[in-house]
């Protein structure tokens, strides 16, 4: 879990009781909070907001007359099954993605820091 997101288990007990719980259960909800965190954290990490992982992904590059064309070869995983999924392109459209690929990498690694 990521440090600013996290909450002392007394905070979170105090809220609690604020938003009307009973003190009995606000304090039991806030030992188990504390008592788990780090493992509901990684929990949440590894299930949050997953609708499918890519395996792995292969790029062929075929010479067509003066043109190269790019073919991706992709594995995605989702739930119990693995799709394989073909995609060709120019060489424009190829480049525009790495470009695109690199610039949300730049944003993701700006907000793990």
């Amino acid at each position: 879990m990521v440090q600013k997101n996290r909450v002392e288990h007394n905070k979170l007990q105090e809220e609690l009781e604020q938003l009307g719980t009973p003190r009995e259960h606000a304090s039991v909800l806030s030992r188990i909070y504390r008592d788990s965190r780090d493992q509901l954290a990684v929990f949440l990490q590894n299930k949050s907001l997953r609708l499918s992982t890519l395996e792995s992904c292969e790029v062929t590059v075929l010479h067509e007359q003066q043109n190269k064309a790019f073919v991706l070869d992709i594995l995605i995983k989702s739930a119990n099954t693995v799709t394989n999924r073909k995609v060709v392109m120019n060489g424009t459209n190829f480049s525009v993605l790495k470009q695109e690929l690199e610039l949300a990498v730049e944003k993701m690694e700006q907000y793990l820091q």
